[in-house]
């Protein structure tokens, strides 16, 4: 007898991805995403813009794998901190968790480019807090 595993629906990782989000990052880029003063930067609508090019794509998957440390200037605002790596989370949960950000706070539900096996090799290439910090600072400068 053969057992098979059922996909996870859209509706079930939105829900897993808001299970995610309110576990380990709300409390500090708040429920709303608009991020806390000077702690956390805000992920509402301000992340989106990354999913257009594949550097945004990495970079994306790598703030939560890697954690982040380093000043962020979004919106005339500074933060200066170190957001912590979920690297312990698994691949499937930060895709999760991060299609939720994109649909809940940047009105980006098309993220098919998301899954599992894109963080899983993300994750195969390794890095560090500093790479992440210097991969958004390059892209950053492409925004501008």
């Amino acid at each position: 007898m053969t057992m098979t595993v059922p996909v996870p629906t859209f509706a079930d990782q939105a829900v897993r991805g808001k299970a995610l989000y309110t576990e380990h990052c709300q409390v500090c880029h708040q429920p709303d995403g608009r991020g806390a003063q000077g702690v956390a930067p805000p992920l509402q609508n301000t992340v989106g813009r990354y999913v257009d090019q594949p550097s945004g794509r990495e970079y994306l998957v790598s703030v939560p794998l890697t954690g982040m440390t380093g000043m962020v200037e979004m919106e005339g605002m500074r933060f200066l901190g170190r957001m912590p790596s979920f690297a312990g989370l698994a691949d499937e949960d930060i895709a999760a968790v991060l299609r939720y950000v994109l649909a809940q706070f940047n009105g980006i539900s098309d993220a098919d480019w998301l899954t599992s096996q894109w963080v899983a090799q993300m994750r195969s290439r390794g890095g560090s807090p500093g790479l992440t910090y210097a991969l958004r600072a390059k892209l950053a400068k492409g925004l501008r």
